[in-house]
């Protein structure tokens, strides 16, 4: 008997093998990955362009086009594994100025200028001729998802929707909580930063941007960084596509009442805000990446399949 059950599981295991590996094999082989790159403005207006590098994954029978932007301090090689919430979609990743190992000598904006970068990766995109004629959205977080924004304020025909996870409010709130919740300790005892108030009238003095870059910062990496003045509230006001904002309840840095008051300015007549029990700075994914994947394609299919339009214009959801 145990020699026949032996047999039987020996049976089971050879034939079910090859025929999952072929599966996934056939789901590899419908990717087309490969390394991209193209130029952006150095600064708005001007003739001088930089050149930025990515990913384009190309799937065959796509239903929608995606392109994603990371935060601050991260390379677009690290939020490669973000891909497998869109899997309909072709896909592009790509690195902001400074963030990449070719062009650390490129200066970040946190924001501001890297707007320009999300412009040109948007028509780098749409001048790829198979992919015309389907969605784009934006996928985007932190850093990302303001210049994201930024970049839809200037020109309301780059996407046709938006996931936008984390962005900060003004770059002044955010150096302000910055500064305000930056602590060290002498001798025993607990200081905040000195002159702390004043640091924050001179945020973007060049004098103080190493100040500032020390309360933003995450992580071990180096960046070259000029932090810009920018307003997100002000620019979600010219928003008017569907958009899915995200916002973690223990978020330090850009905490849900920031990013409310963005939700709340959009103009968008299809809204959404999720307030997730995520631990801190765009942790929502990590802290539960089934719900969140769920979440994020469900948007997605509502307004690939239109259905927003029969929905309420607004909504927020609390976890």
């Amino acid at each position: 008997m145990k020699r026949l059950l032996w047999f039987l599981t020996i049976i089971f295991f050879c034939f079910d093998l090859p025929a999952t590996t072929l599966k996934v094999d056939r789901a590899v082989k419908s990717l087309a990955v490969k390394d991209v790159s193209f130029l952006s403005p150095k600064l708005e207006g001007s003739k001088e362009s930089i050149t930025l590098q990515g990913n384009l994954v190309k799937r065959n029978n796509a239903k929608y086009n995606v392109l994603i932007c990371h935060g601050y301090m991260i390379d677009y090689e690290q939020v490669s594994f973000l891909r497998h919430i869109f899997p309909e979609a072709n896909i592009l990743t790509f690195g902001f100025r400074g963030h990449s190992k070719q062009n650390k000598d490129q200066v970040c904006s946190i924001g501001k200028h890297e707007s320009l970068d999300v412009a040109a990766a948007v028509k780098y995109f749409k001048s790829i001729p198979e992919f015309k004629g389907k969605p784009l959205f934006v996928y985007a977080f932190s850093m990302g998802a303001v210049a994201s924004i930024l970049a839809q304020h200037k020109d309301p025909t780059l996407f046709d929707a938006m996931v936008l996870d984390c962005p900060y409010d003004t770059a002044y709130n955010v150096v302000a909580r910055g500064l305000d919740d930056t602590r060290f300790k002498l001798f025993g005892y607990e200081f905040g930063i000195p002159g702390k108030n004043l640091l924050k009238k001179l945020a973007f003095n060049r004098f103080t941007q190493p100040i500032v870059q020390y309360v933003l910062i995450a992580g071990g990496r180096t960046v070259k960084t000029h932090m810009e003045c920018v307003d997100t509230v002000e620019a979600a006001k010219k928003i008017s596509v569907p958009t899915f904002y995200i916002s973690c309840k223990n978020d330090g840095k850009v905490p849900p009442v920031a990013i409310k008051n963005i939700y709340e300015n959009t103009a968008s007549s299809f809204k959404r805000l999720w307030i997730t029990e995520g631990r801190h700075h765009f942790d929502s994914y990590f802290h539960s990446p089934e719900k969140y994947t769920y979440n994020v394609r469900k948007f997605v299919n509502n307004v690939v399949s239109r259905k927003f339009d029969k929905k309420e214009i607004g909504k927020i959801k609390e976890d």
